[in-house]
């Protein structure tokens, strides 16, 4: 069955929000400009989308909704710990490039998802994407690919943070590879020491 123009206006209209989402924040952009900038009226998007909010709620659900299966996978694969925490940084990179504008634009505003009770699905989907990579820390340091003792929540942050750092505009001009640098310093951090 071919899919309906309501559909794909539908996606428009996510790519928009994400795009301004991402580069201006939930806060600095209005649903008038969305519709602006989707070439359509305030009132095609409430067609759509019941609120800003919800507008957000999609773009978040989007990138989850790519995003879960495929950390799932790398942390369900072969290997010890350290083997599978590599592969899920990986595919991390990988999603985010593919979604940059939607994880900008739920990493950007984050406190406002924390406190707005109709987006406390993107935090459950954030929650379950931390017990996943908490489960597979734990993992490797239980097979001693890992080392012992860290502090797993200072880990996640700064994979978070470097994953997000890397999105930022203006970063993907660089002649490195950040995502190597990162891989490197984590490689070398989660050992056990010798």
């Amino acid at each position: 069955m071919p899919q309906s123009s309501n559909g794909s206006r539908r996606d428009a209209i996510i790519d928009v929000a994400a795009q301004r989402f991402a580069l201006e924040g939930f806060h600095g952009v209005s649903m008038r400009d969305i519709a602006k900038s989707n070439s359509s009226s305030v009132a095609a998007l409430y067609n759509h989308f019941d609120s800003k909010d919800d507008l957000l709620l999609a773009v978040g659900n989007r990138f989850f909704g790519a995003f879960i299966p495929r950390l799932k996978q790398a942390a369900d694969g072969t290997g010890d710990g350290l083997t599978r925490l590599l592969a899920m940084l990986r595919v991390s990179s990988l999603v985010g490039q593919a979604f940059k504008n939607e994880l900008l634009s739920i990493s950007r505003d984050s406190r406002h998802i924390a406190m707005t009770p109709v987006l406390a699905p993107l935090i459950a989907s954030r929650e379950a994407c931390v017990t996943v990579w908490d489960r597979v820390l734990h993992q490797g340091m239980d097979d001693g690919s890992v080392r012992s003792g860290l502090d797993t929540d200072g880990v996640l942050w700064i994979v978070f943070s470097a994953i997000t750092g890397i999105l930022v505009p203006g970063v993907d001009d660089v002649s490195h590879d950040p995502l190597g640098c990162l891989t490197d310093l984590l490689t070398e951090g989660l050992r056990p020491r010798v």
